[in-house]
């Protein structure tokens, strides 16, 4: 998947966070923690990426190489989505979907959310735009 400038909107909050040799990021992509305190890519189901959730990349990283990517943690981007059946509103829950293993997507459920509509979508939209918070800030109380 080619790197993609999710942030169309506002990053809230940033953070750096390490990460490891044996996956790529790149940027715009759903990041987790991997439960050794390194972002990952999510590609696990959707209760899996919720309970690790920690931002959208900002930066690439290449397989190979394990520099700190930096993540917003707090911010409002657009995501691709199966087109909707039935319109959201603001603040409608929205969760983690993968397609496949290149294609990250979201889809608007309150099960396992990763952020809110920032604003409202029609039916049939391909694209959502999202408040996303990762756990770190939801933790601290910062966030609704």
């Amino acid at each position: 998947m080619a790197n993609q400038d999710r942030s169309r909107f506002e990053i809230l909050r940033r953070r750096s966070y390490p990460t490891t040799g044996t996956g790529v990021i790149t940027q715009g992509d759903i990041l987790m923690n991997d439960g050794s305190g390194n972002a990952t890519r999510g590609i696990t189901n959707a209760d899996t990426v919720a309970d690790a959730f920690i931002g959208i990349a900002i930066h690439a990283k290449p397989a190979t190489s394990t520099p700190d990517v930096v993540v917003g943690v707090d911010c409002v981007a657009e995501m691709q989505c199966s087109g909707l059946a039935s319109a959201g509103a603001i603040g409608d829950a929205v969760e983690f979907s993968l397609h496949n293993s290149d294609a990250q997507t979201v889809v608007i459920g309150s099960t396992d959310p990763i952020g809110k509509l920032a604003k409202p979508a029609a039916v049939g939209a391909t694209t959502l735009t999202v408040h996303f918070v990762g756990r770190s800030v939801f933790a601290l109380g910062a966030a609704d």
